[in-house]
């Protein structure tokens, strides 16, 4: 419990601490829901507002990761439930979260592979929220 009691103290390193180890985590897990990579950065920079301000909820720091996720999920859901978000068409940005292929295999299979994340990629991106949020959690 010493990040959960030092954040409760409100020590700066603590908070920095806590965004090292679960920044990029959260962040992740936030463009894939919302396909939007300022909005995610909005929506993780919201969620440790939110963690720093509701940290005394939480008692057993073993459950740090996901209470924090399931902060920023509702942190999206909140935005997605709403009608102007709904009806903006948001660029997909792959190259900000691609995955690193595999340097032992030769170009074309480097290449195949690329391909084939890539239509995985957009094919998850294609579903509907709820949806995509279930497989998104699930990886």
């Amino acid at each position: 419990m010493q990040l959960v009691n030092r954040l409760i103290r409100k020590e700066e390193q603590a908070l920095q601490q806590l965004m090292d180890v679960y920044g990029n985590y959260l962040m992740r897990t936030a463009f894939l829901l919302v396909k939007d990579h300022q909005l995610a950065e909005e929506l993780v920079q919201d969620t440790f507002i939110i963690a720093c301000d509701k940290i005394s909820q939480l008692h057993d720091e073993t459950k740090l990761k996901s209470w924090l996720t399931s902060i920023v999920l509702n942190q999206c859901r909140s935005k997605m439930r709403k009608w102007s978000w709904k009806h903006i068409f948001l660029r997909h940005q792959t190259d900000d979260w691609k995955q690193e292929i595999d340097k032992m295999g030769n170009p074309e299979e480097q290449l195949l592979q690329e391909f084939g994340n890539q239509q995985l990629s957009q094919a998850i991106q294609q579903l509907e929220y709820v949806y995509r949020e279930a497989i998104i959690l699930y990886l």
